[in-house]
Formats: C-alpha cells, sequence, structure tokens
C-alpha cells in the first residue's frame, strides 16, 4: 500500500528515476552479497552446510535485496500502467467498464 501511494502522490519520471535507481541498488547489493557467499564458502554446493552466523546472515540479506528490487521493479512497472484504462478510454470511446 505504501509503494502505490507512492506511486501516486508524484508524477511519473521522478518515481520512475527513483524506483529504478533503487532497484539497481538492491541489484548490486544482492550480487555483492552472492559474491561473498561464494567467496567465503567455496564448498557450500558439496557438502552439507553448518549454519553459522555469517552465512545466516548473508542469506537473509539475499532474500531482502531481493524482494526490494522486486518491490521496486513493481512500482515501476504501476508508474508506467497507472493511466493506460484512460488513455484507451479516450483514443475508443468505450466506458471505463468496459475497457478495464
Amino acid at each position: 500500500p505504501r509503494i502505490g501511494r507512492w506511486v501516486d502522490s508524484y508524477s511519473r519520471l521522478p518515481v520512475l528515476q527513483t524506483a529504478n535507481v533503487l532497484e539497481n541498488i538492491s541489484i548490486i547489493s544482492y550480487s555483492l552479497v552472492f559474491c561473498i557467499i561464494i567467496v567465503l564458502y567455496p564448498d557450500l554446493g558439496d557438502t552439507t552446510p553448518t549454519v553459522d552466523g555469517p552465512l545466516l546472515v548473508a542469506f537473509v540479506s539475499l532474500v531482502l535485496f531481493g524482494s526490494l528490487g522486486e518491490l521496486f521493479n513493481n512500482a515501476s512497472t504501476i508508474a508506467i500502467e497507472r493511466d493506460w484504462v484512460l488513455e484507451i478510454r479516450k483514443v475508443t470511446g468505450q466506458p471505463i467498464g468496459e475497457v478495464n
């Protein structure tokens, strides 16, 4: 709900710019954490891992950064598509209920 209110309260360009920057930061952070896991735990896929504190923090970070990236991707999509029904209605002249 907060992301939707944020998208609705500003014009498209600032929302898209901010969402893209934050999405890219999330992707870069995710990639860095993934590389750190590979470097610190090179035999992770070969053996049964012992889950210690740093590995647990790394996996939680992966989930968090991946989720944030997807959230800002959805914000970008909503910002682009939010008025498409009204634009189609202007061209076709159909009632909004039929277009949606």
